[in-house]
């Protein structure tokens, strides 16, 4: 027998096969390697820089990828992904295809932080409560609702917790119109009437006083303007309340005092409409 050559001391074994590179014993088909060699042919051999069969399209995902997606290096038919300078962030997958840090950013983090949500092959995958394709929205519409009342007053949508207002409304709940007449009548009322006669569907409740952007301001008596609303930009609201009177306030658009008469009518001559 020639020196160097395989045979096969039984069915189904072969020494130092060719289909294992020479550095293994084929076993039913196997490669069993030798000390020193691994891989499916025993291709690779280990404390070497010299593999000596590198297969690379074990390491594309398929035909129109780059080796280990650009991202690592291919040893053996097995991607070893690179590592960042940043300790936090990492490339993993089989063909490091996958990475912890390229999402969607808020506030200069991915996925607006952890404990909005986490980064997970490039996409965000938010924590309950949260949503938004960077994980920076509150889920739900609650702070889109004032006091009970629609979503955005129904004159908007809840877009990522905060109402996108129709029309010519505006306001954190879309309860502002300038240039709606009276509309301001609708935002005032429930404040005037809590704040200064402790009455209405507000009451003494906490909400009464949320509101520190309003100032009010009580005066004797609500005259008639000398001049048009559409001159002076003055409203004047006449609001019914449940005892049949009316509790009487005016305002100037684009300001947030309010003027309210200190006392209310009562009686049948009563107007009962806000401008």
């Amino acid at each position: 027998m020639v020196a160097g050559t395989s045979f096969t001391l039984f069915q189904g074994y072969t020494p130092n096969s060719p289909s294992c590179n020479n550095h293994g014993d084929l076993q039913c088909g196997i490669c069993a390697c030798s000390e020193g060699y691994y891989g499916e042919e025993c291709q690779c051999q280990k404390n070497s820089n010299n593999v000596i069969h590198l297969n690379d399209d074990a390491c594309r995902m398929n035909n129109n990828t780059e080796i280990c997606s650009g991202f690592g290096a291919c040893e053996c038919g097995v991607c070893t992904c690179i590592t960042r300078s940043n300790p936090s962030e990492h490339y993993y997958g089989k063909f490091c295809e996958c990475d912890n840090f390229t999402c969607r950013r808020h506030g200069g983090l991915p996925c607006a932080g952890p404990d909005h949500g986490t980064c997970e092959c490039g996409q965000c995958i938010c924590k309950w409560g949260w949503t938004g394709d960077a994980c920076e929205c509150r889920d739900g519409v609650e702070p889109c609702i004032k006091y009970g009342s629609e979503v955005c007053m129904g004159r908007g949508d809840c877009v990522c917790g905060a109402c996108r207002c129709r029309d010519n409304y505006s306001g954190k709940y879309c309860d502002e119109c300038p240039s709606c007449p009276g509309q301001q009548c609708e935002k005032y009322k429930d404040i005037v009437e809590c704040r200064v006669f402790e009455t209405g569907p507000l009451g003494k409740k906490e909400e009464c006083f949320q509101d520190g952007s309003i100032t009010i301001v009580k005066v004797d008596k609500i005259e008639e303007p000398e001049y048009t609303e559409e001159d002076t930009g003055l409203r004047i609201c006449r609001i019914p309340d449940d005892a049949g009177c009316t509790f009487i306030f005016r305002y100037v658009i684009d300001n947030s005092t309010v003027e309210v008469q200190s006392t209310k009518e009562c009686g049948s001559e009563i107007n009962i409409l806000g401008k």
